[in-house]
């Protein structure tokens, strides 16, 4: 949340290579969080489009497509909890707007566990 109110009131800069490595760790904190992760974001995304409604207007689509990323991290969320149907909910209003979506739902109709798709994700 801070970091996305400083860059909503100057300009920063992007650091392409990798500054950090980290582990994931079973019982990490991310992991026991992952349901709130679409809340945060989505309250993160309201606070910067009511305190500069300007920026929502000259950044529509990166807007927009913010808001859809929503749906995708209730999704991983709902695999972390072994859910895939629920997954495929999550997806189905986005499931075209990006190819790493559509490519999502495809895997959540593939006779796999949510483990391992969370794995083949990274996560």
């Amino acid at each position: 949340n801070l970091f996305m109110n400083i860059c909503a009131l100057s300009t920063v800069g992007v650091i392409r290579e990798f500054l950090v490595r980290y582990r994931i760790v079973e019982n990490s904190l991310s992991r026991k969080t992952v349901d709130l992760v679409s809340d945060e974001m989505k309250f993160t995304l309201d606070e910067i489009t009511e305190n500069h409604p300007q920026l929502k207007t000259k950044y529509e689509d990166e807007f927009s497509l913010a808001y859809q990323k929503l749906h995708y991290y209730d999704a991983v969320a709902s695999l972390y909890h072994e859910d895939k149907k629920q997954a495929r909910i999550h997806l189905k209003s986005i499931v075209y707007k990006r190819p790493s979506y559509f490519a999502l739902n495809l895997l959540l109709l593939l006779p796999i566990s949510a483990k391992q798709i969370l794995q083949i994700l990274g996560r």
